[in-house]
Protein backbone atom coordinates (compact mmCIF):
# COMPACT_ATOMS: atom_id res chain seq x y z
CA UNK A 1 0.00 0.00 0.00
CA UNK A 2 1.11 3.18 -0.76
CA UNK A 3 2.32 5.97 1.49
CA UNK A 4 0.54 8.50 -0.05
CA UNK A 5 -1.89 8.69 -2.18
CA UNK A 6 -1.21 9.58 -6.05
CA UNK A 7 -3.64 11.95 -6.59
CA UNK A 8 -3.27 14.60 -4.31
CA UNK A 9 -0.44 13.44 -1.43
CA UNK A 10 -2.89 12.69 1.14
CA UNK A 11 -2.91 9.95 3.40
CA UNK A 12 -4.47 6.61 2.27
CA UNK A 13 -7.57 7.14 4.65
CA UNK A 14 -8.49 9.62 2.05
CA UNK A 15 -8.71 7.43 -0.72
CA UNK A 16 -9.47 4.10 1.01
CA UNK A 17 -12.68 4.95 2.63
CA UNK A 18 -14.90 2.74 0.61
CA UNK A 19 -17.67 1.97 3.39
CA UNK A 20 -19.08 5.18 3.45
CA UNK A 21 -19.84 5.49 -0.35
CA UNK A 22 -21.31 2.15 -0.58
CA UNK A 23 -23.15 2.11 2.64
CA UNK A 24 -24.90 6.07 1.99
CA UNK A 25 -27.06 4.55 -0.91
CA UNK A 26 -27.87 1.80 0.82
CA UNK A 27 -29.32 3.82 3.78
CA UNK A 28 -31.37 6.20 0.94
CA UNK A 29 -32.50 3.07 -0.47
CA UNK A 30 -33.91 1.67 3.15
CA UNK A 31 -35.36 5.14 3.61
CA UNK A 32 -37.76 4.66 0.26
CA UNK A 33 -38.37 1.39 0.54
CA UNK A 34 -39.42 1.24 4.37
CA UNK A 35 -41.84 3.57 4.86
CA UNK A 36 -39.65 6.85 5.53
CA UNK A 37 -38.09 6.05 8.43
CA UNK A 38 -36.23 9.36 9.63
CA UNK A 39 -33.86 7.00 11.04
CA UNK A 40 -33.25 5.41 7.83
CA UNK A 41 -32.26 8.94 7.33
CA UNK A 42 -29.91 9.65 9.92
CA UNK A 43 -27.94 6.88 9.33
CA UNK A 44 -27.12 7.52 6.50
CA UNK A 45 -25.73 11.00 7.53
CA UNK A 46 -23.12 9.54 9.79
CA UNK A 47 -21.70 8.10 6.57
CA UNK A 48 -22.24 11.83 4.72
CA UNK A 49 -19.89 12.96 7.49
CA UNK A 50 -17.13 10.86 7.21
CA UNK A 51 -16.85 11.51 3.32
CA UNK A 52 -17.47 15.38 4.21
CA UNK A 53 -14.30 14.92 6.86
CA UNK A 54 -12.48 12.50 4.09
CA UNK A 55 -13.07 15.29 1.42
CA UNK A 56 -11.93 18.45 4.15
CA UNK A 57 -8.65 16.21 4.78
CA UNK A 58 -7.72 15.38 1.08
CA UNK A 59 -8.15 19.51 0.15
CA UNK A 60 -6.25 20.18 3.14
CA UNK A 61 -3.33 18.09 2.06
CA UNK A 62 -2.93 20.12 -1.06
CA UNK A 63 -3.77 23.35 0.54
CA UNK A 64 -2.08 23.47 4.38
CA UNK A 65 -3.86 26.46 5.34
CA UNK A 66 -4.99 27.22 9.02
CA UNK A 67 -8.70 27.52 7.75
CA UNK A 68 -8.09 23.79 6.22
CA UNK A 69 -6.52 22.76 9.49
CA UNK A 70 -9.48 24.33 11.37
CA UNK A 71 -11.99 22.56 8.97
CA UNK A 72 -10.42 19.00 9.48
CA UNK A 73 -10.23 19.45 12.95
CA UNK A 74 -14.03 19.88 13.27
CA UNK A 75 -15.71 17.66 10.71
CA UNK A 76 -13.35 15.07 11.86
CA UNK A 77 -14.63 15.41 15.27
CA UNK A 78 -18.02 15.74 14.17
CA UNK A 79 -17.47 12.76 12.32
CA UNK A 80 -16.51 10.92 15.37
CA UNK A 81 -18.60 11.30 17.98
CA UNK A 82 -21.77 11.26 15.47
CA UNK A 83 -20.26 7.64 14.11
CA UNK A 84 -19.54 6.73 17.66
CA UNK A 85 -23.22 7.88 19.10
CA UNK A 86 -24.65 6.14 16.14
CA UNK A 87 -22.91 2.81 16.49
CA UNK A 88 -23.24 2.55 20.48
CA UNK A 89 -26.60 4.20 21.30
CA UNK A 90 -28.84 3.31 17.63
CA UNK A 91 -27.07 0.12 16.41
CA UNK A 92 -26.17 -1.54 19.48
CA UNK A 93 -28.63 -0.08 22.12
CA UNK A 94 -25.64 0.78 24.72
CA UNK A 95 -26.80 2.80 27.41
CA UNK A 96 -30.72 1.24 27.28
CA UNK A 97 -31.11 1.19 30.85
CA UNK A 98 -34.76 0.02 30.30
CA UNK A 99 -33.77 -3.36 27.99
CA UNK A 100 -34.02 -6.47 29.83
CA UNK A 101 -30.48 -7.26 28.76
CA UNK A 102 -27.96 -5.01 30.11
CA UNK A 103 -27.32 -2.14 28.66
CA UNK A 104 -27.73 -3.97 25.34
CA UNK A 105 -31.20 -3.68 23.20
CA UNK A 106 -34.10 -5.88 23.95
CA UNK A 107 -34.03 -8.14 20.51
CA UNK A 108 -30.72 -9.83 20.19
CA UNK A 109 -29.79 -12.22 17.31
CA UNK A 110 -26.98 -14.49 19.68
CA UNK A 111 -27.44 -15.58 23.03
CA UNK A 112 -23.99 -14.70 24.06
CA UNK A 113 -24.06 -10.70 25.11
CA UNK A 114 -20.24 -11.33 25.24
CA UNK A 115 -20.24 -10.86 21.61
CA UNK A 116 -22.06 -7.95 21.01
CA UNK A 117 -19.69 -6.29 23.81
CA UNK A 118 -16.67 -7.41 22.19
CA UNK A 119 -17.65 -6.57 18.71
CA UNK A 120 -18.63 -2.58 20.58
CA UNK A 121 -14.64 -2.66 21.60
CA UNK A 122 -12.80 -4.06 18.68
CA UNK A 123 -14.79 -4.52 15.48
CA UNK A 124 -16.93 -1.92 13.31
CA UNK A 125 -16.26 0.79 15.79
CA UNK A 126 -12.48 1.03 15.99
CA UNK A 127 -13.01 1.30 11.72
CA UNK A 128 -15.23 3.75 11.95
CA UNK A 129 -13.21 5.85 14.38
CA UNK A 130 -9.92 5.30 12.02
CA UNK A 131 -11.65 6.66 9.09
CA UNK A 132 -12.40 9.77 10.65
CA UNK A 133 -8.57 10.14 12.00
CA UNK A 134 -6.43 12.99 9.71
Amino acid sequence: MPTMCLFSGAYPSCCFNFASPCCFPKCVRRYIEEGHDVNHLANAGKYISAMVAAAARLKYAVEATPLWFAIVIVTSTGATFYQLFWDFVKDWGLLDLSSKNLLLRDDLVLKNKCVYYASMVGGRNLSDFTSTLP
